[in-house]
């Protein structure tokens, strides 16, 4: 049943994120930190094409071309554009999480969304500037700052 690959494919997520714990700490995770895997996991919040718009926990989505996330342009309009999560190609998904974990940066699909439109070059660019001026790295910053550039 879906309701039981759901469960099988949560289980193997927490089993895996158990497993990179391990591996950075060389600690088993305590209750407190398995809890917040699994809060991670129903909190990370996608949009579903499939089931008519509706949200969903990441985790639940079966096909991955029909989740997206909603992020507000960067043309300073308000308006906001669907990213859909298997438009993102591996290289650059990999890289942005990899920039996130660095940044200490919170990885959800919003905010993986939110760095894919901003170019990889203005993205090292910006960071650097913000690094350069003992700032805390944060996708708002990043956004903000892309922003305002492009538009003077």
């Amino acid at each position: 049943t879906d309701e039981g690959r759901d469960v099988r494919r949560f289980v193997e997520k927490i089993d895996s994120m158990s497993s990179s714990h391990f591996a950075s700490t060389g600690k088993q995770p305590n209750e407190t930190e398995i809890k917040g895997f699994i809060t991670t996991l129903l909190t990370d919040i996608v949009w579903n094409n499939e089931n008519v718009d509706e949200e969903e926990a990441l985790i639940f989505v079966t096909d991955m071309a029909d989740a997206f996330v909603e992020v507000e342009r960067l043309d300073g309009s308000g308006k906001t554009q669907d990213v859909y999560l298997s438009k993102i190609k591996d290289v650059d998904r990999s890289r942005i999480v990899s920039l996130m974990n660095t940044h200490e940066i919170t990885v959800t699909a919003q905010s993986i969304g939110e760095l894919s439109i901003v170019p990889e070059a203005n993205l090292n660019v910006i960071i650097k500037e913000l690094k350069a001026e003992d700032m805390k790295v944060t996708i708002q910053d990043i956004r903000l700052i892309y922003q305002t550039t492009e538009q003077n």
